[in-house]
Order: structure tokens, then sequence, then C-alpha cells
């Protein structure tokens, strides 16, 4: 496996600066669906059941930057060098983020 960060140093930190501005927006999109969506209490119910409601498409695309972020992440960590375990927790964070672009 080569060295993807240090071949590729601008797109592999252009990566993780897209990680982390995807994940900020997950976030803040999450906390917006907690306030336009006042009838679920966020204290004993799911996230999930957001997409019942009038404004689902938040939590759609909420889960869209979140899979952006993984992807992302995946991307900025590419080829380093690491253990079978490292090399397991790619593939995890790949499914995961791919997981959240079909949900959309």
């Amino acid at each position: 496996m080569t060295d993807y960060n240090r071949a590729f140093p601008m797109a592999a930190r252009a990566a993780n600066w897209v990680a982390i501005a995807a994940a900020s927006i997950a976030l803040l999109l999450l906390a917006l669906l907690h306030v336009v969506s006042p009838e679920f209490d966020p204290s004993w119910r799911m996230i999930s059941e957001y997409a019942n409601g009038k404004h689902g498409w938040i939590l759609s695309l909420m889960f869209a930057f979140w899979g952006i972020s993984q992807l992302a992440l995946l991307l900025g960590i590419w080829g380093r060098q690491g253990k079978a375990r490292f090399r397991i927790g790619l593939i995890f964070l790949f499914l995961s983020g791919a997981g959240h672009g079909i949900r959309v």
C-alpha cells in the first residue's frame, strides 16, 4: 500500500477539511431539526422519527452530509501504514459512509 498522504499531501489535507466541514454541517442540521420540529422530544424519541414529520428532508440532508464526512475522512487517512485492525476499520468506515449515501 502506497502512502497516499505523502504522494498527495494537498489532496489528503483537503479531504480532511471536507470531512470536518461536512460533519459540522451535519451537526448543525441535526440541531436545526430539533428547533423546527418541536413536536418530537429528543430526550426519549429516536432521531429517525423526524423523518415522519414535515421536515424529514432535513434529516435526509443531515445523513447525506454525515456520509460525505465519513467518506472524506476515509480519503484523508487512506494509505497510512497500519495493522490489520486499521485496515478493517477503513473497511467499516467505507461501509458506514456508503450506507449513509444510499439511505438518501
